[in-house]
């Protein structure tokens, strides 16, 4: 349940239920791709997603659940089903905004974004202190 899988080509990024974004950035990586993700990376990538996700690219790509393209989903009377916006709409739209109300996720498949230079963790600061310089601090972490 830990499975991610990266099409460089149609940059996108299908990763099983039980993942969490540690798995889906180390993959993604050796592609140069990413997706929003969290911000913390032992997060599930379900409930994440689900929720909506905000993560450190957000401000960039959206919420994640704005990346994503499709669900595998086993409904409650044992069906499995595939939700999108050219499958099943209307589920696919519900669980984007009531989350796992509506069955079990098994897979999901996010947009991906070209990120060719790693990037450890970082935060942008905009200083407006008592001399209103205005001033913005980059900080890097490794």
């Amino acid at each position: 349940m830990r499975s991610v899988h990266v099409d460089a080509l149609s940059r996108t990024i299908n990763a099983l239920g039980g993942c969490l974004w540690a798995d889906v950035d180390a993959v993604a990586a050796e592609h140069d791709l990413v997706t929003v993700g969290g911000t913390i990376n032992h997060t599930g990538i379900g409930g994440f997603t689900l929720g909506g996700g905000c993560g450190w690219l957000s401000g960039q790509h959206g919420p994640e659940i704005e990346n994503l393209l499709s669900v595998d989903l086993v409904l409650a009377d044992g069906r499995s089903i595939v939700v999108s916006t050219y499958e099943n709409e209307d589920l696919f739209w519900a669980i984007r905004g009531a989350g796992q109300s509506f069955g079990v996720a098994t897979s999901f498949t996010y947009r991906a974004f070209e990120q060719p230079n790693p990037v450890f963790a970082g935060e942008r600061h905009h200083c407006f202190g008592p001399g209103g310089d205005g001033g913005v601090q980059d900080r890097a972490g490794g």
